[in-house]
This record gives C-alpha cells, sequence and structure tokens, in this order.
C-alpha cells in the first residue's frame, strides 16, 4: 500500500488551535539503561533485582550468551547507578546444562546470594535441583555453588522456582517448588556464614494437592512469610504461611484471595516491611475468564500480626479488558511499597505492545500518584517480567525489553527513580519522541494509520515511512486507538495554534478538536 505523504497534511489542514500537552519527563536518578553487555543477538530473560538500605544493586537474569544451555549471569551497581565491572557468571559448572529463574537477595552490608534452578546432574526439563551462590560485599564469591534441596535421589526429582530473602545481618532463607513428595513448598534456613540450620522443611500443610510459584519476604528480625499458588480447593488460590525467626510456623496456611467464584489467582508476589507488615499480589481472572479474557493485578495487605487490613484491591487502574501479568511487589522499612507489571492495556495493532507499569502506595495503602508507564516513552519497546526492590529513598525497576530488535534479541533493562517519580510523561501528538509536535509527526502518524503492516524505517524517509511509536501518543482525542479523527485534530493544531480551545465531543473533526488532558503516560485524567 502506497504511504502518504505531506500532499495529504495539506489537504486535511482545517485551521483550529490545540492545547498544549504534557509537562516533560519527570525527575528520576538514571534512565533506562542496558544491564546485559554481550553485543550479539542472544537471549537475556528472567530477571531479578536487590538493593540494599545504601543503595547498592545486585541485578541477575537468564543469559544465552554461551550457546546452548542458559547460564546465570549478574551485574553489580553502586548507589549512583554506575556498574561495577563488567557482567559475570554465577554458575560455576562447565557443561552445557541448563540454569533458570535466579532469584537474588542482599544484607545490609553489600553481601548477597543467588539462587537458582539448575540441571547439571538432571535432565531439562525436569529433574533440577536448587543451587545457591554467596558474595561477599566487594563481588567476590564465597565458595562454590552449593545444592539446597537436601533430598538423595539426585537426578529422579524436580526442584524449581526459587525465592530467596536474606536479613540485615546476611541470615538468609531459600524456598522453592519440590516434587519428592508430591508437588509441594520446601525452604531452606542458612546463617550468615552459609552454614544450613536444620533441614528442608515443608511449608505447606495440605497433601495431595499441588503447590506452586513460592514467594518469600523477611522483616527487621527475622520473622518470615512465604505464599504460593495452591490447589488444595479444586482450582487455584493464593496462600500463605508466617515464620517466626527460628523457623517455627506462626498458625496454619491460609488463603489470601477472598474471592467466592474461580478467579484463578495466579503468580503471587510477597513483601515485607521492617516490622512485619506484609502485602501479597498476585494475577487474578475475576474479572473475567482465565485464560482468555482480561487478567487484572489485586494485592492483600496484611498487619504485623497476621490480620488482613481491609480486602483484596485492584492494583491496574484500567477498566477495558486487557491483560495484566506477572507483578513483582517490593517494600521499603516504612512500610512503603511499589508494585510492577507486564501491562497490555495498549496492546492493539500488529505489534501487541505490552509495558511495564507499576504504582506506588504509602504505609497505610495509599495511593502515590496513578499507575505509571516505567520504560522511556522514546522507545515503543516490548517489556515483559519485571522486578523491582527499593530502600527508602529509591526505587530500581528491572524488565526483560526488546528495544535492540532481531539484531540483538531480547535485552535486561533497569531503571532507578526516587518516590517521587511519577512515571512518564509527554506529548500526546508528540509521535516521533523528540519533543513538541512537528510536521513530521503529522507525517508519521498519517503513514502509520493508512499502512500499519509495513516495518519502521527509522525515520531515513519522512513520505514513506514512520517511527515506531506507543499507539497512544496517536490517540490525540483520548478515546482510544489511532483513528483519522486524531490525525486531523493533530493537523488542525500544527497550522493554526492560535484560536480558542473548543470542545466538541467528536462532533464534526474537520472543524474542531477536543482537548485532551493527560496524566503523563497516554491515559486520560477522568
Amino acid at each position: 500500500m502506497k504511504r502518504f505523504g505531506l500532499k495529504v497534511v495539506v489537504i486535511l489542514a482545517i485551521p483550529l488551535a490545540f492545547p498544549a500537552f504534557g509537562q516533560g519527563l519527570s525527575q528520576f536518578t538514571l534512565d533506562d539503561f542496558l544491564v546485559n553487555d554481550d553485543t550479539g543477538s542472544a537471549e537475556q530473560e528472567y530477571c531479578d533485582v536487590a538493593m540494599n538500605s545504601a543503595g547498592n544493586i545486585v541485578i541477575t537474569w537468564n543469559d544465552w550468551r554461551n550457546g546452548y544451555g542458559p547460564d546465570i549471569y549478574a551485574q553489580r551497581y553502586s548507589s549512583s547507578g554506575t556498574a561495577i565491572g563488567p557482567n559475570f557468571k554465577v554458575n560455576d559448572d562447565t557443561g552445557s546444562a541448563y540454569q533458570y529463574n535466579p532469584a537474588v537477595a542482599m544484607d545490609g552490608s553489600g553481601n548477597y546470594v543467588i539462587t537458582w534452578s539448575d540441571w547439571r546432574y538432571g535432565s531439562y526439563p525436569i529433574y533440577a535441583d536448587i543451587y545457591v551462590q554467596r558474595f561477599d560485599s566487594s563481588g567476590a564469591a564465597i565458595g562454590p555453588n552449593f545444592k539446597v534441596n537436601d533430598d538423595t535421589d539426585t537426578g529422579a526429582i524436580s526442584h524449581s522456582f526459587p525465592a530467596v530473602v536474606m536479613d540485615v545481618a546476611g541470615n538468609f532463607i531459600i524456598c522453592w517448588e519440590d516434587n519428592r513428595s508430591y508437588l509441594d513448598i520446601y525452604a531452606q534456613r542458612y546463617s550468615s556464614s552459609g552454614a544450613a540450620i536444620g533441614s528442608n522443611f515443608k511449608v505447606n500443610d495440605n497433601n495431595l494437592a499441588l503447590c506452586l510459584n513460592p514467594t518469600i519476604a523477611i522483616d527487621g528480625t527475622g520473622k518470615f512469610v512465604v505464599s504460593w499458588i495452591d490447589y488444595r480447593n479444586g482450582n487455584p488460590d493464593i496462600y500463605a504461611q508466617r515464620f517466626n525467626s527460628s523457623g517455627t510456623a506462626i498458625g496454619s496456611n491460609f488463603k489470601v484471595c477472598d474471592d467466592t467464584g474461580n478467579a484463578w489467582p495466579m503468580h503471587p508476589s510477597v513483601a515485607m516491611d521492617n516490622v512485619g507488615k506484609f502485602v501479597i499480589t498476585w494475577e487474578d481472572y475475576r474479572n473475567s475468564y482465565y485464560p482468555y479474557d482480561n487478567s487484572d493485578i489485586y494485592a492483600q495487605r496484611y498487619s504485623s500480626s497476621g490480620l488482613a487490613l481491609g480486602s483484596n484491591f485492584r492494583v491496574n487502574s484500567d477498566t477495558g479488558k486487557a491483560f495484566q501479568y506477572y507483578p513483582a511487589i517490593a517494600m521499603d522499612k516504612a512500610g512503603r511499597f511499589v508494585i510492577a507489571w507486564e501491562d497490555w492495556r495498549y496492546a492493539a495493532g500488529p505489534n501487541y505492545y505490552r509495558w511495564t507499569y507499576a504504582q506506588k502506595y504509602n504505609s497505610s495503602g495509599g495511593l502515590i500518584d496513578t499507575n505509571y508507564w516505567v520504560h522511556n516513552p522514546l522507545y515503543a519497546s516490548l517489556n515483559e517480567d519485571p522486578a523491582v526492590a527499593p530502600n527508602d529513598s529509591t526505587i530500581c525497576l528491572v524488565w526483560k525489553d526488546s528495544r535492540g530488535g532481531y539484531a540483538k534479541g531480547w535485552d535486561i533493562y533497569a531503571k532507578i527513580v526516587d518516590w517521587t517519580w511519577a512515571g512518564c510523561n509527554f506529548v500526546p501528538g508528540d509521535v516521533n519522541g523528540v519533543g513538541g509536535i512537528t510536521l513530521t509527526d503529522i507525517i508519521h502518524l498519517i503513514n502509520f494509520y493508512f499502512d500499519k503492516d509495513k516495518p519502521p524505517c527509522l525515520g531515513s524517509d519522512l513520505g514513506n515511512c514512520w517511527e515506531p511509536f506507543p499507539l497512544c501518543r496517536g490517540d490525540i482525542d483520548g478515546i482510544g486507538g489511532t483513528t483519522l479523527t486524531d490525525i486531523i485534530y493533530l493537523v488542525n493544531y500544527y497550522f493554526d495554534k492560535s484560536r480558542p480551545a473548543t470542545s466538541c465531543n467528536g462532533a464534526d473533526p474537520g472543524n474542531c478538536w477536543t482537548p485532551v488532558a493527560s496524566d503523563g503516560c497516554c491515559l486520560p485524567v477522568p
């Protein structure tokens, strides 16, 4: 199909006014930055992040740079976001065994541990073990990798999806899925010297029901909570169990999701503050039908004594049929928390855009700002599988990102912001993302509307190509999608900015335009 250029723009130009939108990017400490330092097309995925009170950061992920059989890699950062040395491999085996699903935790001094599922003695995708590696605050490995699960039937039992927490003194706890008897949640405690405290212990108190995807959090005194997906009632629910600092269960397993139907809650994540208050978040289908329609992100707050504070609440603010997936939560010492997730609310069009969104809350569960788009809007990349870690002043958000294109493969990106950062802010109509509304934006928008099926050409020939852009930048009237009406509004603004604003509610788009207020991420303000 022929793309449309300047002649079309002139024909459509009808002089009317248009408002100035947006306020420019809000404050951040360090904007989107690439974490993996390989130069090839290897894929990086399944990231996690830890940050301590001093702002030291460790990011870990799955990495395919060495060919068949992914490895676990990591990168250290100072509190200013400066990389400390290059990426380094965590698993110390030299073969082509698969290593997957890393998780990381850090203590108050900057010592840290990374754990993962490891097939060095198994056969992928079954019969994995859980391995861990300890590091001191300078990043030096303390001893070799060692196995966490203590069953002796090597190679015949599978262990997967580990999660880890570490207290300020360096004691740590790892939990995981374990099928030594059925499919249960097991855990193991360690001292700060890496010595096992007791043996592996089972967390769920039911038998013969699937238990999956554990998550764990710890407070300032060593009390901890584990949450997981549990099928004891037939369909999945989210369950949890509290423990004191000596590893003794406090009460019994309890159900977290309060729906009375089949909400199919999935992928829980838990965080705990310094005094033991905690929040659990998960993916939830109570407003739709699993797995075909509209998953939301829900959460539940708890007091330090384990009492539910209010009821389950929805985190994502959109009310449409978009999917929200894979939430991750983290909390500072004072109880403020942030939830990040993969969001499909702008997944219309040929590229099925999915981006990382986040929402901050104060220690009482009150909203801090609104849902916000995490990655820099100058890049129309896909985002998946976010992770998040805060301290009292900053938040580090990490995700899998496609902006490098097919030549580069999926990468790991991160962003460091402070607690006052309110997300991306830009001008609806700034289609190419370089600031302001220009004739180039109009041409890009026309070319996109009339020919969506061809790839972008990076702006080298404005009359025959368009730059990739977040679809909401072209949603000038704020009613969703990019339509001919949006093009006319943008043309009218560009050719006549002098006349006063007119709101015509979409009637007669050739002679009027509708001003749109933006919250900074292309979401109309209610």
